[in-house]
């Protein structure tokens, strides 16, 4: 027994090291990292403009003030609600317009509700049609705007938001009980991915642009032959939501020719390498658009009012030539020329049968020792169980 014990720790040893040997060549993935937006829309979070009172049950810290507060963005402003009643905000902090799933708003079913919320209620809907939609008299814009904010609670966060003023309340109660979903809006203005490269001679994308915007326009910062194409590679200057753009040099530019691998790593040598792509147009920033803080834990906030708008979007590009792409050690190792022989996966096999081997000699060693120990014949100790 003894044998059978001191082997299974050899067995159990030589597993633990042949384990590490074949996990060495295993790349730890690095954490993906993220943005707190993803567009060019970026805003600075004012002051309430228009809120009153609401008593949150159970809520630490008491009644809370609710309402509009002003998102400076280009130096217009735009209203706004809170959707994230357990984080605090704070004056000066610098959102930036993105997607729901990335707010706290993912994953959250009745967001839908939300924008319905925002699209029929204060200051989307004005006093006088809430009131005659609704037969609620008595509203002002602070106890419509803390009435609207406690129904978007409600959805955002599952409290129960109650306004102090009795026509708020009211209100409150009719925007809850009659909230339907409504889709997502569109981004106000992106360019999907925001970096592309290819080789020279190719040109490259599909970069996509979606936009809220009829029109937009597009221009290049590179030197002249580098040009912005259709899918069928038709120049264009303008174009709009769910086109794909891609970037073209024309055969007379250096990153197409030959020279241009030749020169890349020459000094003097004047190939193209990178170029922006850089979408411009006036836009109304949809109602429900997210906005989440781009330097501080705060409230995520959501677009209730906007406004026309001038905003720009931007895409860089770049040409790889072939000669440096080949000398990197990525390219060596993936490519057949610089690997004529059969490829290796995974680990080496080498040091696997070293320690198979070296696991055998143990065990044989470890029985020897033992069976001399109790002054055994190794016939008897080779068949005891």
């Amino acid at each position: 027994m003894r044998v059978s014990t001191m082997s299974g720790v050899v067995f159990a040893a030589a597993l633990l090291a042949t384990s590490g040997v074949t996990s060495s060549g295993i790349a730890a993935a690095e954490p993906t990292k993220t943005a707190a937006g993803d567009s060019a829309t970026v805003a600075t979070l004012g002051r309430f403009l228009h809120s009153d009172t609401i008593d949150v049950p159970g809520a630490d810290g008491g009644p809370r003030e609710g309402g509009t507060m002003t998102l400076r963005l280009r130096g217009e402003p735009l209203e706004v609600y809170c959707v994230d009643f357990h984080h605090p905000t704070h004056t000066g902090v610098r959102y930036s317009e993105t997607d729901w799933k990335k707010t706290t708003l993912s994953g959250n079913r009745d967001a839908g509700k939300i924008a319905w919320i925002l699209n029929h209620s204060y200051p989307g809907t004005t006093i006088h049609r809430i009131a005659s939609t609704t037969g609620i008299r008595g509203l002002t814009a602070d106890a419509a705007a803390a009435a609207t904010q406690a129904a978007i609670w409600h959805f955002s966060d599952k409290v129960d938001a109650r306004p102090r003023n009795p026509s708020a309340a009211r209100l409150t109660d009719w925007l809850e009980s009659h909230a339907t979903k409504l889709a997502e809006p569109r981004p106000s203005l992106r360019l999907s991915p925001s970096h592309s490269a290819g080789k020279p001679g190719e040109k490259i994308g599909p970069i996509t642009l979606t936009t809220s915007a009829a029109e937009v326009r597009l221009r290049t910062s590179a030197p002249s032959g580098v040009q912005v194409v259709d899918e069928h590679g038709a120049p264009v200057s303008t174009a709009s939501d769910g086109d794909k753009l891609f970037i073209s040099a024309n055969s007379t530019n250096s990153v197409n020719s030959e020279n241009s691998a030749n020169s890349a790593n020459s000094e003097n040598s004047t190939a193209v390498r990178n170029a922006k792509l850089a979408a411009t147009a006036t836009v109304k920033v949809p109602v429900g658009r997210a906005f989440t803080a781009q330097d501080a834990a705060t409230q995520t906030m959501i677009l209730a009012g906007s406004a026309p708008v001038s905003l720009a979007a931007e895409a860089t590009v770049e040409w790889i030539p072939p000669r440096e792409a080949l000398s990197s050690p990525a390219a060596r190792h993936h490519s057949p020329a610089a690997a004529p022989h059969l490829a290796q996966t995974g680990s080496s096999a080498t040091p696997l049968f070293a320690i198979t081997a070296s696991l055998f000699v143990a065990m044989g060693g470890a029985m020897v020792f033992f069976c001399c120990r109790g002054r055994l014949p190794f016939r008897r100790c080779a068949r005891r169980r």
